[in-house]
């Protein structure tokens, strides 16, 4: 009986083990916004900058295309993924700016991404 017993126990445990990568394997991040550009490689009127000038990149954000703040500087990748502080069901707007030799250029067009409501954060199981 006590075999018996301690053999129905270890299944228990295989199962419980089995439930939470389960769990594991289902959540979901959180939202997140890849944004990517082209590289700049000349100033507004046309003439090439100097590599002796290196070009950095900044991303405003903002619930708006009017009201964008800056949340990222001297970002060197042609992407950026924002994964923070984004919420379900909002419309997020971008744009970018380069900056060469520390001199900062006007934006660019501006980019929106809608955060489907009910995206899934963490999922959290309870076993009783």
């Amino acid at each position: 009986m006590l075999l018996i017993l301690g053999v129905e126990m270890r299944k228990l445990s295989l199962f419980l083990a089995a439930l939470l990568f389960s769990a594991c394997v289902a959540a979901q991040t959180a939202p997140s916004a890849t944004l990517s550009w082209t590289a700049v490689t000349t100033y507004t009127d046309g003439t090439t900058i100097p590599a002796t000038c290196p070009v950095t990149y900044n991303v405003y954000q903002g619930l708006s295309a009017s009201s964008l703040t800056k949340v990222a500087t001297g970002v060197t990748a042609l992407t950026n993924t924002i994964n923070t502080g984004l919420s379900d069901g909002t419309t997020y707007f971008w744009a970018i700016t380069a900056s060469a030799c520390s001199v900062e250029g006007g934006q660019s067009n501006v980019g929106s991404k809608s955060i489907a409501a009910g995206t899934p954060g963490t999922v959290v199981l309870t076993v009783k």
